[in-house]
């Protein structure tokens, strides 16, 4: 039993870093959109460091999100925290570092694909909560004795 509980720790830890992964990968690429390739050769330098770790975290993003779908028995629960990870960090990560501005409609925007989400995830573990169930009768059950 601890060993799948902490199973599905790790679902959570890795689906978690996913998210936290694409949005750094956002931040990077749009950090080197930032700077015009006519700049000095330094600029220039951290513009091709900033397109490099943009790569670098999207791999990432794909390998945290893979171990997480791996310790899940459904693929929606890692897509949702994923998915609201990178939301929420991008909206602090546009605010703070880029001095954006959230709209009402960004927030509208959010809640509607969270919450759409979260209802496919209530649905899909009820499903798999009740496959699971109905395979654990049909298994024979062993005595000590």
């Amino acid at each position: 039993m601890n060993y799948l509980s902490n199973m599905y720790n790790e679902r959570y830890r890795f689906s978690i870093i996913s998210g936290i992964c694409a949005c750094s990968s956002s931040l990077f690429g749009k950090l080197s959109g930032k700077i015009p390739l006519d700049s000095s050769y330094y600029l220039v330098l951290i513009k091709a460091v900033f397109i490099l770790l943009m790569f670098v975290s999207g791999a990432a993003v794909w390998t945290y999100y893979v171990k997480a779908l791996q310790r899940s028995t459904t693929t929606i629960v890692p897509t949702l925290i994923s998915t609201a990870t990178n939301y929420i960090l991008s909206a602090i990560c546009g605010c703070l570092i880029f001095g954006e501005q959230l709209t009402i409609l960004w927030f509208c925007g959010m809640v509607l694909v969270t919450s759409g989400l979260m209802l496919v995830t209530k649905s899909t573990m009820t499903d798999s909560e009740h496959l699971m169930d109905k395979n654990a009768e049909n298994k024979p059950s062993k005595k000590n004795s």
